[in-house]
């Protein structure tokens, strides 16, 4: 397996936070335009469960648009939804919280890990 260069990465993450908002907005606009609190909720799961889908199969959609997979650095195996709800919130927040220190990480890092990936000892690669 390849590691993923920071500049696949940067995209990915920006393909993300892009598509997610996307599916978001377009839950709720359609929510909006029915004028149903109850699909403003669903919506808000649903938009949760294709990220929760992306997550289970170790990658993220903006991940997996850029061809890449987050994987234990050891086993080289998917890490699975657990670690990845770990990574994907508390530890992003840890690698954002002083300066985004912890992003910055992956271009100074050999195996181009950041704070998030090195708190559950895991690696980005191409697929």
């Amino acid at each position: 397996m390849h590691i993923s260069s920071p500049l696949k990465r940067f995209i990915g993450n920006l393909l993300d936070n892009a598509l997610f908002g996307i599916i978001v907005m377009f839950f709720f606009m359609m929510a909006a335009a029915i004028n149903s609190e109850a699909l403003v909720a669903i919506s808000f799961f649903a938009a949760w469960g294709i990220q929760l889908y992306f997550w289970s199969k170790g990658t993220s959609l903006g991940k997996n648009v850029m061809g890449m997979k987050v994987v234990n650095k050891y086993t080289q195996e998917p890490v699975g939804l657990g670690l990845m709800i770990i990574r994907e919130t508390i530890g992003k927040f840890l690698s954002g919280l002083i300066f985004s220190l912890g992003y910055i990480w992956i271009l100074i890092d050999s195996d181009h890990q950041g704070w998030h990936d090195k708190f559950i000892q895991s690696i980005v690669v191409d697929w």
